[in-house]
């Protein structure tokens, strides 16, 4: 009789049978109907498909299932996955997808430093999780996306050159739902659950009064993980579940990076930063130590420093190119 310790290939093969399904206490009209659909399958455009995008079948028995997902009350059998998913510690990064500028530029500042501790890991959407997917990624750090769809489907469409990013900056996407299935609103708390079990924290970016970010972050704090969240504007929707988040004591209030990275140990500071970095050329040093203290475009850059433009343009432009810099969306840079 199969004892579930087979490949995804195996149990294709072999499992599905009268036998087997009765096994599991199916009755004869849902055994009918399953071996019905089962026999519909086309094995081969399923691994077509998936070979085509590099797509692994992690099974509940293999090796490399991730320990933390076997905590779940109902881990999934299987799931499949793009690229590979490690076992560095891992921060949720959660929002609204009406994001404003405020949330923005909170992703923006606080990311990239977490990012360097933390693989960041988010859903699947416009705005808030691409941008700390993009955050990361900017960052030459890993990400890791758990979809609402299919691991075939590319949704939301324009998301499409960010999916491929993600994997190819070493990365993962994520989804334990059928490979050509298109999403539904019932798979946002399975995929929420995923999210938490996978992270050590999740941080809430921007959450309205009702919204997936807040169920999200109470999955967190039931399975016993941190909560973190910024406060913000008492009359804006988008923090309204942030700020009763933080008054009910269920998220650490953060204003830096610093705020989650202290709760582990980490110290991520200014000081260090200075010993850390000593550029040989005066003017890339004074553009650094600016950079510390706060992110500044290029014309904010020389007003600060009293030199031309096109001067600092090219010692920019050379910082870039050395890793120690990188350009935000808004024109800013900041220390990467």
């Amino acid at each position: 009789m199969f004892d579930g310790k087979q490949n995804y290939k195996e149990i294709y093969e072999n499992a599905v049978t009268h036998d087997y399904l009765k096994w599991v206490w199916m009755r004869l009209k849902q055994r009918e109907y399953v071996l019905d659909q089962y026999n519909k399958i086309k094995k081969e455009n399923i691994e077509k498909k998936l070979d085509s995008r590099e797509v692994k079948v992690v099974v509940f028995w293999d090796e490399n299932y991730p320990e933390s997902l076997e905590n779940i009350a109902n881990p999934p059998y299987l799931f499949y996955l793009r690229w590979k998913l490690d076992s560095s510690p891992k921060m949720a990064v959660v929002g609204s997808r009406k994001m404003t500028g405020y949330g923005k530029r909170i992703i923006e500042t606080m990311v990239p430093d977490v990012a360097k501790y933390f693989t960041i890991v988010s859903w699947w959407a416009a705005w808030v999780d691409s941008l700390a997917h993009q955050s990361a990624i900017e960052c030459w750090e890993k990400t890791v996306s758990v979809i609402w769809t299919g691991i075939c489907q590319d949704y939301p469409v324009d998301n499409k050159k960010l999916y491929d990013q993600i994997v190819s900056s070493g990365g993962a996407v994520l989804s334990i739902f059928g490979i050509d299935e298109v999403g539904n609103p019932y798979n946002f708390p399975i995929r929420n659950e995923i999210i938490v079990w996978l992270s050590t924290g999740v941080f809430v970016v921007e959450a309205q009064q009702r919204s997936w970010s807040l169920i999200t972050a109470r999955l967190a704090l039931e399975s016993g993980r941190d909560v973190f969240s910024c406060p913000g504007d008492i009359f804006c929707n988008s923090s309204t579940g942030c700020n009763r988040l933080i008054k009910r004591w269920e998220a650490k209030s953060v204003f830096t990076s610093q705020h989650i990275l202290e709760e582990y140990s980490i110290v991520n500071n200014l000081d260090d930063k200075i010993e850390k970095v000593a550029l040989s050329d005066s003017v890339q040093q004074s553009i650094y130590n600016s950079l510390l203290l706060e992110q500044l475009n290029l014309d904010e850059i020389s007003r600060k420093l009293g030199l031309g433009v096109t001067e600092v343009s090219s010692k920019i432009s050379l910082m870039e190119i050395g890793g120690y810099i990188v350009r935000n969306h808004d024109g800013k840079y900041r220390l990467r």
